[in-house]
Formats: C-alpha cells, sequence, structure tokens
C-alpha cells in the first residue's frame, strides 16, 4: 500500500513540475489555450500542433510560431529530436510535421531558421541514403523543389519536400498542409 502511495505522490509531484515549468517558460497565451500540448525540454517549450484541421503550409507554420514569439522547433541535437519524436508518438501523431530546417535559399544548403547552417554529422544522417541532403537533384528532378524539411515520428527520419507553394500546386489549387512543431525560448523577466 505505502508503495503505491508513493508511486501517485510521486507522479503527483512531476505532473505539478512539469507544470509550474510550463507556465514559467511557454508563452502565457498558450499556456491558457493549448497547455495539454506543450513540453518542456531543458528551459525551452515546444508546442505540438497536432490537429488534422490545424495544418497549414510551411510558411503559414512559421508565421503561426512567430506570432507567439517563437519559430519552428530545431532537433539540432539527437536528445532533442528523440525528444520531439517521444512526444509526437505520445500524442498519437503517425505523420509528419514540419521542423525549422529550410534549403529555400540555396538548393541543398540546408540552414536551421536561426541561421545556422546543417553540419552534416552525427545523427543528422537520419535523412538517410538517398534522401534529403545526401540525394542528387537533377534539373528535370520533380523533388528539385522539396526545400521544408519535416520530422516522421514513425521512421524518425527527416524529410525535405515541397513546401507547398510551387507553381504546379497554385496552378492546379492542391495544398500540401502539415503539422508543425514550434519553439518558444524562455520569456526575459
Amino acid at each position: 500500500m505505502r508503495l503505491i502511495v508513493f508511486a501517485v505522490f510521486t507522479a503527483s509531484l512531476a505532473s505539478s513540475c512539469q507544470a509550474g515549468e510550463i507556465e514559467d517558460t511557454c508563452p502565457p497565451d498558450l499556456v491558457n489555450t493549448v497547455r495539454e500540448f506543450l513540453q518542456v525540454l531543458d528551459g525551452v517549450c515546444y508546442q505540438f500542433v497536432n490537429s488534422s484541421d490545424a495544418k497549414v503550409q510551411f510558411r503559414e507554420a512559421i508565421k503561426k510560431c512567430e506570432d507567439n514569439g517563437g519559430s519552428l522547433a530545431m532537433p539540432k541535437t539527437e536528445k532533442i529530436n528523440d525528444f520531439l519524436v517521444e512526444k509526437l508518438l505520445s500524442y498519437g501523431i503517425q505523420e509528419e510535421a514540419f521542423i525549422g530546417l529550410d534549403d529555400i535559399r540555396d538548393e541543398n544548403e540546408f540552414r536551421w531558421h536561426d541561421g545556422e547552417k546543417l553540419k552534416q554529422s552525427n545523427f543528422y544522417e537520419n535523412f538517410g541514403k538517398g534522401k534529403g541532403i545526401y540525394r542528387k537533384k537533377g534539373l528535370f528532378d520533380p523533388d528539385v523543389f522539396n526545400d521544408c524539411v519535416t520530422l516522421n515520428p514513425v521512421t524518425n527520419a527527416w524529410q525535405d519536400l515541397d513546401c507547398g507553394r510551387s507553381y504546379w500546386r497554385v496552378w492546379t489549387g492542391w495544398k500540401k498542409e502539415r503539422l508543425y512543431i514550434c519553439q518558444y525560448l524562455p520569456q526575459e523577466q
């Protein structure tokens, strides 16, 4: 019986610590509206936009994050990447979500949204052979306009995809909208 009480107390304590972290780290407007989709890791607040009616195109995702004082999530370390994958799966998300990495300015030169260039080392090989930064693109390759990166929680891989604004998409009216993850740095007190 004592073990059960201790386990309940410990879970309650961990939950209240996470709640306090969320209130101290995340933007107040988000805490009041989407608290259940906020998570904190190492002092950074992450918002998981996971509703099918909240899917947007890449530039819209950037704007929505910026409107709340953040940016698209930048999983620069394996720890952050694994955290994002774990949380996406815990929310039942099994589809790609936009992250803050793209090669819009210069083809095959991927940059994080804070301007830092992606380094081809460590766990970044999760693009996989023949994909992302390792894919050879030609002029007639339909993927030559794939500039926006998503994180797939099922495969734990990144993929660069069409941002949704190509001439073909505009002409046909077809839009590819996706879920996304925002990140918010701690607010200055």
